[in-house]
């Protein structure tokens, strides 16, 4: 009973409350449990655990770097980690790549919300769409042959992106070298002479 009210007293609350004051689902904090975005709560059985005000900051932290920036859960984690390291609360955070951010979004369509199927659907829309246009341009001109505008546009997208990933497995590649080579092969195509 004593365990109990010093419990109160120091303002710790059970997921319930944590999840009313966060706005974010039990799923969703467990999942940040386990990806090691927030510290383990304090347990009084295997199946309580007590919650305090360091673990609402934290959420709301990750809540600001997941929604208001897009960003996935891996680089928040890196994040956080860098700033418990260097400045312990300090709320300056870079933003992550576009490869990374898609790949986390893909990653959560898998989920049954719908809102990373829109956002990724956003993503790749204004990424398609200036060259789309130039594509219909270039086939009303004749300067290249009649073709899909938007199959060419998500093909091109798709292999810039692809090869852009090369380019972080390991210095070998830039990304100009990724630009010309795809250059290359769609101008001089893969036949010989």
């Amino acid at each position: 009973m004593d365990y109990v009210l010093a419990i109160k007293n120091m303002n710790f609350m059970r997921i319930k409350e944590l999840e009313q004051r966060s706005g974010l689902r039990r799923s969703t904090i467990h999942f940040y449990l386990k990806e090691g975005l927030l510290h383990s709560p304090t347990k009084t059985s295997r199946k309580m655990a007590y919650y305090d005000e360091t673990h609402l900051k934290r959420l709301e932290e990750i809540k600001k770097l997941k929604m208001d920036m897009r960003l996935p859960v891996s680089f928040i984690k890196k994040q956080l980690q860098k700033l418990e390291k260097t400045s312990a609360g300090s709320n300056k955070v870079a933003a992550g790549g576009s490869n990374e951010i898609l790949s986390q979004l893909r990653a959560e369509m898998a989920d049954e919300e719908d809102w990373p199927r829109e956002k990724v659907k956003q993503m790749y829309h204004h990424l398609t769409q200036p060259l789309i246009i130039e594509v219909q341009k270039a086939c009303d001109q004749g300067l290249i042959r009649q073709i899909d505008p938007d199959l060419l546009a998500y093909a091109l997208t798709g292999l810039i992106e692809i090869m852009s990933f090369r380019t972080t497995l390991d210095k070998k590649y830039v990304y100009d070298d990724i630009i010309e080579f795809i250059d290359d092969i769609i101008i001089n195509r893969l036949i010989p002479g």
